[in-house]
């Protein structure tokens, strides 16, 4: 089972997550079942190269425009494994899951919940400092 999870740039706090998910479903299929339908005008997400074929998502490095927009999208990529690497320290999602496949998603839900209130209370992700929009960046 797969979830895709989403990471506020400015923040780091967990604001999306969607799952579980059939096997073979590839993150392109995933993102436009949900995530692309809940994005708002001009919105669009950072992502990895598994996300590449659909404009309101920004991947690297053929959509970095300059030297300061690859810097901020590398530093928004490294966040977003940074929670990546807390929700998989919890095995949950590389492990055999040994109980009702059914209620996996409530282990899950408590594994993000738990990284959540980690960072409310001090464990910030990786740091994205002085983030400024890609879309008006300029050099």
């Amino acid at each position: 089972m797969g979830y895709e999870v989403g990471v506020c740039i400015k923040t780091g706090d967990i604001v999306w997550y969607f799952g579980p998910l059939p096997a073979g479903m590839n993150d392109l299929q995933v993102f436009k079942i949900k995530l692309k339908l809940a994005l708002g005008p001009g919105e669009k997400v950072v992502a990895d190269r598994g996300y590449r074929g659909d404009a309101k998502v920004i991947v690297g490095p053929e959509d970095w425009k300059s030297a300061i927009h690859r810097r901020a999208m590398r530093r928004a990529l490294a966040r977003q494994e940074d929670i990546n690497r807390r929700l998989k320290r919890w095995g949950c999602l590389k492990q055999v899951f040994r109980h009702d496949r059914n209620k996996h998603h409530i282990v899950f839900e408590a594994v993000l919940t738990i990284t959540q209130i980690e960072i409310e209370h001090g464990k910030v992700p990786f740091q994205v400092l002085n983030y400024s929009d890609p879309a008006f960046i300029d050099e």
